[in-house]
């Protein structure tokens, strides 16, 4: 994630806009794993309002590299103001073909727009074709089809037991990963936002902001992006903001009495 030199007013103008924005409708249903989710028609119109309210808008852009070629997406929210905040996602198709490139474009426009707004999460996406995955039911591991054909061979208890376990194998969620990368994302994200609003209201530059947060997670310099803070440390970054933000509490209520 990149910033702009200064984003106090993009902070609190994002702020104003989360609290306005309704959960979005989940719309649509995933054809693989019969669940839904929210298109990305749907997120925008929950936060297209709320955003231009505040003088906020949102600009995706695409672009291409590699062989095989990978799809890379820069979303950049832009106050009024002038300060901004922008993010890259980047992911491989399953076919580089318009139909591949097409169904990364929108996984990677709804699920980036979704994290940088701090929108309600998906219970699922329509991404499968882009990352190669099929639907329940429409492959089988060989092991288990070896076990199929030996399995009439067995005891009749033990014959129960295959049957049982290759069940319970083919019916737990295919998209359980998934569900934990999207939610480990969006939580990551929204301790980033945390961290920027508490540097904000310390008084604090980008500069400094990247000084102290190069410091607690062991660098002798300032990070250069929020990617480097690795997410075993994420946490103690945040703790790290908030202490220095309590510190700070006492000057800004004299200030302002």
């Amino acid at each position: 994630m990149e910033t702009s030199q200064t984003i106090g007013k993009i902070s609190e103008a994002l702020a104003k806009a989360q609290g306005a924005m309704k959960p979005a409708t989940m719309d649509a249903e995933n054809p693989y794993f019969k669940s839904k989710y929210a298109t990305l028609a749907a997120i925008m119109e929950v936060a297209r309002p709320a955003l231009s309210a505040n003088g906020i808008a949102v600009i995706q852009g695409i672009s291409t590299d590699g062989d095989p070629v990978r799809v890379s997406l820069v979303t950049m929210l832009v106050h009024a103001s002038g300060e901004w905040i922008s993010s890259k996602l980047s992911a491989a198709p399953a076919k580089a073909d318009i139909q591949g490139l097409g169904a990364v474009c929108s996984y990677l426009r709804r699920y980036a727009l979704a994290s940088m707004i701090g929108a309600v999460a998906d219970q699922d996406d329509d991404g499968n074709a882009a990352a190669g995955k099929t639907a329940p039911g429409k492959s089988i591991d060989k092991t288990i089809e070896k076990q199929k054909l030996t399995v009439v061979r067995q005891e009749p208890d033990k014959q129960v037991n295959q049957v049982q376990a290759q069940t319970l194998i083919q019916s737990q969620p295919q998209d359980q990963e998934q569900s934990v990368v999207q939610n480990q994302i969006s939580g990551r994200v929204a301790m980033i936002k945390e961290i920027f609003k508490l540097s904000a209201a310390i008084g604090q530059t980008p500069l400094e902001m990247k000084a102290m947060i190069g410091k607690v997670i062991g660098l002798d310099r300032p990070i250069r992006e929020s990617s480097e803070i690795p997410n075993a440390k994420i946490e103690q970054v945040l703790e790290a903001f908030r202490q220095e933000y309590l510190k700070h509490v006492p000057a800004v209520q004299e200030v302002a009495a």
